[in-house]
């Protein structure tokens, strides 16, 4: 019997990928590859639980390379709640093909005495979770938009809610949620 090995270039052969915190609650990610083939762009996913994805930016690829080329992309919209977010890439080549790399973390800072919100995924089809960032007791509510109150949480303190609102029909509503720091709101939109 003879075996046969066939050897295949990799679409991206990725040097290094690093995510960190820079000023305002930003992260700033940082990658390098040393060759590229057929490489069309970068999609830049981030999650706040390390299982439920949103896409967040795209850096277009190089194409097809030798170089070492070096990559960056700054995250400016991570929710003020959130004391960690995680970073993958999504590599896609020019006919569909992909491939992820391995997660980064990013911690921030929350000051102890804010009361911030957030809801991912957002816009949501089934469920959304609400993080709740505070040191106190604090009630959740959702509204349509003209007001009519459709989902009351009171008296809680464990600071991440997942929703099932599949049964919701789909359009914007408001999530309220208030401490004695005060009320914060925040637009959902069910698909």
């Amino acid at each position: 019997m003879r075996v046969h090995f066939v050897s295949a270039a990799l679409p991206v052969e990725l040097v290094y990928f690093e995510a960190k915190y820079i000023d305002n609650h930003q992260a700033l990610l940082n990658w390098q590859t040393a060759s590229e083939l057929n490489n069309n762009y970068f999609d830049v996913e981030r999650s706040y639980d390390a299982i439920h994805w949103e896409w967040v930016g795209k850096v277009a690829g190089n194409g097809t390379t030798t170089q070492l080329t070096d990559y960056s992309f700054v995250d400016k919209t991570i929710a003020k709640s959130q004391q960690t977010a995680y970073y993958r890439l999504n590599q896609i080549d020019y006919d569909g093909a992909n491939e992820y790399t391995d997660i980064r973390s990013v911690r921030f800072t929350v000051k102890p005495n804010a009361l911030e919100i957030a809801a991912y995924p957002n816009p949501f089809n089934q469920e959304v979770t609400i993080s709740v960032s505070t040191t106190e007791l604090y009630s959740i509510e959702v509204t349509d938009l003209s007001g009519v109150l459709l989902l009351a949480i009171q008296n809680e303190d464990k600071g991440t809610h997942r929703l099932d609102l599949s049964a919701w029909a789909s359009g914007v509503y408001i999530v309220n949620v208030t401490s004695t720091k005060g009320t914060k709101h925040l637009k959902v939109i069910k698909q």
